[in-house]
């Protein structure tokens, strides 16, 4: 995979998701890009992070993140923990067939997204 096909890839599940809720899952910006491999311009990886409102019901919100992320392909897992004062953190995370690996966190606190893609081919620092 190519570094431009990795960032689509991270780029399109962000926009997706944003669409689902838009101060939930809020604009992350340009990803961060930074080296992966064993060697310092073997590959670059792509990373985005939102931290946004907690939407009118989290546990519906995670539901429809699940479904979202199944149809872009990426294999999901859901489950659901407790915060410090008893409220339940509903959770989904998955990963796509390239790599790229998902994670989202909603309660009646926030939401906390974080993306990163697959390690492709490319320099890091490219991309700053």
């Amino acid at each position: 995979m190519d570094a431009s096909a990795a960032r689509s890839e991270g780029q399109r599940l962000v926009d997706d998701l944003r669409a689902l809720d838009d101060e939930a899952v809020t604009w992350t910006g340009t990803p961060s890009s930074v080296e992966c491999g064993p060697h310092e311009t073997e590959g670059v990886e792509f990373h985005w992070a939102s931290e946004g409102a907690a939407p009118p019901d989290p546990q519906k919100f995670i539901a429809r993140t699940y479904t979202v992320m199944r149809e872009a392909g990426f294999s999901v897992e859901q489950s659901t923990r407790e915060l410090h004062d008893g409220r339940p953190l509903y959770l989904v995370a998955g990963a796509s067939d390239s790599g790229a690996q998902v994670s989202l966190g909603s309660s009646a606190v926030n939401t906390v997204l974080q993306v990163s893609s697959a390690c492709a081919e490319g320099n890091a620092a490219d991309y700053d």
